[in-house]
């Protein structure tokens, strides 16, 4: 028992010490897909330096998540837009951005779990193959 209690402790600081962390952006940092400027909209910014505006990181993603959790993060996009529209309680609108962190904000697109479980696709989509052949000729 005093062993969980321990762990339980050094998950709550680590947790905490997370939270405290930060990183200096530039002005001139830009978005690692689309090349902007990162200051001009909604962004992520990871551990590793990577960093993605939230709309460019949003298809990405989406493109390495399963079917439902594609469905459930367009769900949690919508209610999060209608939301601040609608003047949803701050409450609500918290656990809506706490969940839509989670999933876009969980692990860097270039660092994480997905980049390695991509290592087995294609380059160039099959669809594409054709095109781009042509493109080297």
């Amino acid at each position: 028992m005093q062993g969980a209690t321990d762990s339980a402790k050094n998950i709550r600081a680590d947790i905490q010490e997370i939270r405290n962390k930060y990183v200096m952006v530039n002005s001139d940092t830009t978005c690692e897909l689309c090349g902007s400027r990162l200051l001009v909209q909604g962004f992520y910014m990871f551990p590793c330096h990577h960093a993605f505006h939230k709309d460019c990181l949003i298809p990405e993603v989406m493109r390495h998540m399963s079917s439902e959790e594609c469905s459930e993060l367009e769900r949690l996009l919508s209610e999060e837009s209608s939301g601040s529209r609608e003047g949803a309680t701050a409450m609500a609108r918290s656990s809506t951005k706490a969940k839509i962190d989670s999933m876009l904000g969980s692990q860097c697109l270039y660092c994480g779990d997905v980049m390695i479980m991509s290592v087995s696709q294609p380059l160039v989509p099959p669809e594409n193959l054709e095109k781009e052949l042509l493109n080297w000729k």
